[in-house]
């Protein structure tokens, strides 16, 4: 397919292509989070046994519609598997992880303000809600750093 011409804005491009904005900052997202894998393996301490088991990580993606969806993250084809999710975080643009990897932090673009949530990760990567959202005291919030 040729690229579009010099004068065609890039998000009519991607309309035009079947490719959303949302859609495109999601993927986006998702390149980051391979370009990341170092960080998402530390969540969660690889076990030790055998070479499938010591192969495998925690990572979590951010997505717009879906929440926070926690999976397993191959390290040797970089796969990722399912595991779990919290839907009840709206559009969690950004997530970061504290040192230590226990806790989750995610922006929930749900109000006219943006806030931060915190959430316990637990076993196979399950987030458990730590209190309610915080605002961050101003609106379309875009980044989140530990």
């Amino acid at each position: 397919m040729p690229p579009p011409p010099p004068s065609e804005h890039p998000e009519r491009a991607a309309r035009s292509s079947g490719l959303g904005r949302r859609s495109f900052i999601g993927l986006l997202g998702a390149a980051a989070l391979g370009a990341h894998a170092s960080a998402a393996r530390a969540l969660e301490p690889p076990a030790r046994g055998g070479r499938d088991a010591a192969a495998s990580g925690q990572a979590f993606l951010g997505t717009y519609g879906n929440g926070i969806i926690s999976c397993a993250y191959d390290t040797a084809t970089g796969a990722l598997t399912r595991r779990s999710g919290y839907a009840a975080v709206t559009n969690p643009s950004f997530l970061a992880a504290a040192p230590g990897g226990k806790v989750l932090y995610a922006l929930d673009n749900g109000g006219r303000q943006g806030a931060v949530r915190a959430f316990t990760i637990g076993a196979n990567g399950a987030l458990t809600a730590l209190g309610a959202a915080r605002s961050t005291g101003g609106a379309n919030v875009t980044h989140l750093s530990v």
